[in-house]
């Protein structure tokens, strides 16, 4: 099982290469190879990076805390009926709780 994540590893290495020279070329595969090294990106030592959130979670209320709130955040954009460019603008700007603006 290492071994495969050895290959994994040469793989999220590889990946933002490519993605450097797909840019250019094509919208849609830009994409593909964007989110084939998101995959590969969250594969890549899964459980070290996990742990250590968790640790920071845990020695650290404040960033507990906050990522409840960006949660509740996110939860609330989900379940709202709001028009979809609002949203996205609310999302990227942190204006999250004035929609009606």
């Amino acid at each position: 099982m290492k071994l495969l994540f050895q290959h994994v590893h040469a793989i999220n290495r590889a990946l933002p290469v490519l993605l450097i020279f797909v840019i250019p070329v094509s919208t849609a595969l830009t994409n593909i190879v964007l989110g084939v090294l998101c995959l590969f990106w969250i594969l890549d030592n899964r459980t070290d990076r996990f742990a250590s959130w968790l640790g920071m979670f845990r020695s650290n209320p404040v960033a507990l805390m906050g990522a409840a709130v960006f949660l509740m955040h996110l939860l609330g954009m989900v379940y709202t009926a709001g028009e979809t460019a609002k949203l996205a603008k609310a999302f990227r700007t942190g204006h999250g709780f004035c929609l009606s603006a």
